[in-house]
């Protein structure tokens, strides 16, 4: 009795034994899962991908790699990382995805794509599947009911990602037709940019409407589709395109940290964001909105238009396309541009005199003794018959040659602007007092004057500004952490507008 007793003994102890064994096995078998599944996402996951606009997806991080097909805003991607590959107007870095169930790539955007949670996924995917048309609340519904149907489903995606901004329709009481219409005649309402045999401006042919040329050496005349596909808003109720509906009218910001986002990597103009801001706060104006519009104006690069630095003089017209007021240039330059004129036979009579002085030794242009700035291109309207003539007419309206002497309004702006700080003051008052608070306080009424009746108080000829200034404050937006405090969006619609957009 007692062996059997000892017996039964040791087959507990073993049984335990194996017990603790399974459960250290399975606890170890855990562990190693949740690892291999952590390392896994770290190698093979990054995010979900919404775009916001169509891109090529390609079986290889090359511009030259076969075409699987095109991305869709209403489709998400699963990135599974980021890589380099060729360079594409948009920089190296492309995004390894899952596309058919197979490996694909399509250029990394930081303007015209978004990495979004994969709760904002969830809720897309359920819209897209209309499975649950309800995820917004009911405020959003009523404001929903305000917009034509084919706003709606744009507008649930953005109130998804950004539940806190809000839309508001501007109603035109015109139709698409005839605001088209309007914004084709002159031809030189609306200009785009063109260039032969450039690879950049090729995409841009198709907007051309003939070879008449307004502005500089590449700004002709936008033809009507070009016009209509800007023009509807539609095409731009996207995470990025949507800023040229933001309202500009000051929001509360305290600090320049949104200024100095939008200014990052030009030293030029980081040395007067606190100028921008206090001008902006007199004004009533967005602050990163009055940043926005500045970089649009006069930022090339990391570099500024030469009218930002007082370089182009009324009473001196610059002698080249690109150039400064002869004045500012070393005399090499003058006589260098001086040989070329007179090479082309464009030169002038007084310009040949003034050739030989300099080859004798003589001074040249003297330096005028003022200078004038322009931050905004205010006045900046095209004259081909000189070179650089809107920068020369911006010069301008900087000395004060656009508005009356003495008046009011001309101690109000400040003029003439004669130092960087005028220059921002004083456009700062243009923009809140001639635009923002007549009614065009967005850009896209700001270039489509949908508001005077007379459709013609337009502050940009560029056909792209206002995208151009969208793209500028999202991605301003985007790396100041979101923080630019309530925002608010006018949309407008039209009557009879078409049942899809172009092209």
């Amino acid at each position: 009795m007692r062996e059997d007793i000892n017996k039964i003994k040791a087959r507990a102890r073993d049984n335990r034994t194996n017990f603790f064994i399974l459960i250290i096995t399975v606890i170890v078998l855990v562990i190693a899962t949740v690892l291999a599944i952590k390392v896994w996402k770290h190698e093979h996951y990054e995010g979900n991908l919404l775009t916001l606009q169509n891109f090529n997806i390609r079986k290889a991080p090359k511009l030259d790699a076969e075409v699987l097909g095109q991305s869709s805003n209403k489709e998400i991607y699963w990135i599974l990382n980021t890589v380099r590959g060729e360079a594409s107007v948009y920089g190296n870095k492309w995004y390894k995805i899952k596309y058919s169930g197979e490996d694909a790539y399509l250029v990394k955007s930081d303007t015209n794509q978004q990495v979004i949670t994969s709760a904002q996924a969830d809720k897309l995917r359920a819209i897209y599947a209309d499975t649950n048309p309800f995820v917004y609340d009911e405020q959003f519904k009523k404001t929903l009911k305000l917009f034509p149907e084919s706003y709606r489903l744009p507008l649930t995606y953005l109130h998804i990602l950004e539940p806190e901004w809000e839309f508001e329709p501007f109603y035109t009481n015109i139709s698409f037709e005839h605001a088209v219409a309007e914004q084709s005649e002159p031809e030189n309402k609306n200009l785009v940019q063109f260039e032969e045999n450039s690879e950049y401006f090729e995409r841009f042919a198709w907007m051309k409407k003939n070879d008449n040329l307004y502005d500089g050496t590449n700004w002709y005349p936008a033809n009507a589709e070009a016009i209509a596909y800007y023009m509807d808003p539609r095409n731009f109720l996207n995470y990025s395109g949507v800023w040229q509906f933001l309202d500009y009218r000051y929001s509360g910001n305290k600090d320049s940290s949104g200024i100095r986002s939008i200014f990052a990597g030009n030293e030029f103009l980081l040395q007067y964001s606190e100028t921008v801001l206090d001008a902006a706060k007199a004004e009533g104006i967005l602050p990163e909105a009055l940043a926005s519009r500045i970089s649009n104006e006069i930022r090339i690069g990391d570099g500024v238009s030469i009218i930002a630095k007082g370089l182009v003089h009324p009473e001196q017209n610059p002698l080249t396309e690109g150039q400064a007021s002869p004045g500012f240039l070393p005399k090499e330059e003058q006589i260098e541009a001086l040989e070329e004129l007179r090479k082309s036979g464009a030169i002038s009579d007084k310009q040949k005199e003034i050739l030989a002085d300099l080859n004798n030794g003589g001074a040249g242009y003297p330096e005028p003794k003022e200078r004038f700035y322009n931050f905004l291109n205010i006045g900046a309207y095209p004259d081909t018959s000189k070179p650089m003539g809107a920068l020369v007419n911006a010069a301008r309206y900087a000395a004060g040659e656009f508005e009356q002497e003495g008046s009011s309004r001309y101690s109000s702006l400040q003029l003439p602007w004669t130092s960087p700080e005028k220059a921002i003051q004083g456009g700062a008052y243009f923009i809140a007092h001639d635009y923002i608070n007549a009614g065009q306080s967005t850009p896209y009424l700001q270039k489509f004057d949908l508001v005077t009746g007379s459709n013609s108080h337009q502050y940009m000829q560029a056909l792209f500004a206002a995208v151009n200034e969208s793209d500028r404050l999202y991605t301003a937006w985007r790396e100041s952490s979101n923080s630019w405090g309530e925002l608010e969006f006018l949309i407008p619609v039209y009557l009879d507008m078409p049942e899809t957009t172009l092209p």
